[in-house]
């Protein structure tokens, strides 16, 4: 598989990796053409829901948009453990997710944490169950077998999650790593397993986008499609 050529990468620097983009209400829908976009990249992640209440206001235009297109998709759902610390705020946040997405979330769910919006003062292992206590309503409402990703950087990694799952059930990580090329991908934070999504710019400028956008890389190629998104290239 070769990178495509307005990446400006060698032919054949990406031998298993597809280009995933995510989206949210900072991209508008006459700011995208879904033609390129899905001629382009093999499935997309669109913001759902953030905190206990909000709905992202672009949500369910882009996801028409990406089923009128027939590009895979999964949603995300911003967290604020800093505005919700009790585990019943992050059951409300699930709460609030889980009924954005009733009609139709994908067949991926992600938790994106950002460092502003952890728990302040929160030990990893009050963090993380904050982040199961997420991921178990979620499963409750839309399934036991549901395995939602974790969306997050080296930063959250160590400094607030203490650099490993902690005995935990591990998730699957999304990882944001900026620092260097848009290929190959980085040396990984140590104890911290190979993620299944590698956001490799915060500010590509992707075929199909009339802005810099975010650009990621699904590691593990058609086979990872297929899993993750049940879709073949």
């Amino acid at each position: 598989m070769s990178a495509p050529d307005w990446l400006g990468l060698p032919p054949g620097a990406m031998p298993d990796a597809l280009l995933v983009v995510d989206i949210s209400a900072w991209q508008r829908q006459d700011e995208l053409n879904w033609y390129e976009l899905a001629a382009h990249a093999s499935a997309v992640m669109i913001r759902a829901t953030e905190g206990k209440h909000d709905t992202d206001v672009m949500f369910h235009a882009h996801r028409q948009s990406a089923h009128e297109h027939g590009l895979p998709l999964g949603t995300t759902h911003n967290a604020y453990p800093r505005l919700h610390s009790k585990l019943d705020g992050a059951r409300a946040e699930a709460a609030n997710y889980c009924h954005a997405i009733t009609d139709g979330g994908g067949a991926v769910t992600a938790l994106d944490i950002e460092p502003q919006n952890v728990l302040p003062g929160g030990s990893p292992g009050d963090q993380w169950a904050w982040l199961d206590a997420w991921r178990g309503q979620v499963r409750r409402m839309l399934g036991a077998a549901l395995d939602p990703w974790l969306y997050l950087n080296e930063d959250i990694w160590r400094r607030v999650l203490g650099g490993s799952f902690g005995g935990r059930e591990p998730w699957p990580l999304w990882f944001a790593c900026y620092y260097g090329p848009l290929w190959p991908p980085p040396i990984w934070p140590a104890g911290m397993p190979a993620p299944v999504l590698w956001q490799a710019s915060g500010s590509a400028h992707v075929v199909g986008t009339a802005k810099p956008i975010d650009l990621d890389w699904l590691l593990g190629g058609e086979a990872a499609l297929a899993e993750f998104f049940g879709a073949a290239v």
